[in-house]
C-alpha cells in the first residue's frame, strides 16, 4: 500500500493497525516527485516491525517523505481463506501525522 503526503514532503509518525498476526511489516519512504516503481528507490525506515498478536504499529519518519510504502512481509492465517492459500494480510486504519 502506497500513500502520498498531500502537503508535500514531511517528517512525521506513521500509524498502522495490523488486524491479524503473526506479521512482519517494513515501512519504506521516498521523497521523489512520483512513487518509485523499483524497490531499490525506496528507503527503509527503522527496523522490521513484527508481532505474534494483532495490534498497532507506530513508526517515526525523521526524514521528510512524499510517499510511504507499507510492505507486508509475513502474513497471518485467516479462517476466511482456503486451505490451499490460508494466509492473508489485513490492515485497519493507516494514518500519518506530521
Amino acid at each position: 500500500m502506497i500513500g502520498h503526503c498531500r502537503t508535500g514532503a514531511s517528517a512525521g509518525t506513521l500509524h498502522v493497525e495490523s488486524l491479524n498476526a503473526p506479521y512482519q511489516i517494513d515501512i519504506l519512504t521516498s521523497n521523489a516527485a512520483t512513487a518509485p516503481t523499483e524497490l531499490e528507490a525506496w528507503h527503509q525506515v527503522g527496523e522490521t516491525q513484527f508481532a505474534d498478536q494483532p495490534g498497532p504499529v507506530e513508526v517515526r519518519v525523521d526524514d521528510p517523505a512524499t510517499f510511504v510504502l507499507v510492505w507486508l512481509k509475513e502474513l497471518g492465517r485467516d479462517e476466511a481463506c482456503t486451505e490451499k492459500n490460508p494466509f492473508r494480510g489485513r490492515l485497519g486504519e493507516i494514518s500519518y501525522t506530521p
